[in-house]
């Protein structure tokens, strides 16, 4: 059984699988696609591309969580809620523009995060607030923790001052 016997009329879960795989494996590397310029990003089809973004997209959550003050935290803007197709549009979008035709793909990564986050249509930068749900399970942890020790020091007084407990 081949490859294309197995997908064959699945091409719109291949690209986004294929796509997906890529972004993810050069996000993680650390960039995306350096020589992949309009040229490239022209060649490849629509579920590749939100295949492409979604990986990438990931890649730069994972390593922003990793590390708050690292390069990627630093350079790369992602909105909370922008989807692939949004950021196919605005690669898109800005690959239209004449002056961005010879621009690698991570520089147009970056200025697409930053467009994205500055028309507020997508949500704040995931960047400020990556930790921000592991700080509030730890704070909601503690806060149970000294509710049980609270309670089980009240609970101790109080069995202590029950009477009949031998204190006449």
């Amino acid at each position: 059984m081949t490859v294309k016997k197995t997908f064959q009329g699945r091409g719109l879960v291949l690209g986004l699988v294929l796509g997906l795989a890529l972004g993810l494996t050069l996000g993680a590397a650390g960039g995306s696609l350096a020589g992949f310029a309009k040229k490239g990003w022209g060649r490849v089809g629509l579920e590749f591309k939100q295949g492409y973004m979604a990986g990438f997209v990931d890649a730069v959550r994972v390593a922003k969580n990793q590390d708050p003050a690292g390069w990627m935290t630093k350079n790369y803007r992602v909105p909370k809620n922008a989807k692939p197709i949004h950021w196919v549009a605005e690669v898109d979008r800005l690959y239209n523009n004449p002056l961005n035709t010879n621009r690698e793909m991570a520089q147009i990564m970056v200025v697409a995060g930053r467009n994205m986050v500055d028309s507020r249509k997508f949500g704040p930068d995931i960047g400020g607030d990556a930790n921000q749900a592991f700080k509030a399970l730890q704070a909601f942890a503690a806060k149970k923790q000294l509710d049980e020790a609270a309670k089980k020091k009240a609970e101790a007084e109080k069995a202590g001052a029950e009477p009949g407990d031998g204190q006449d």
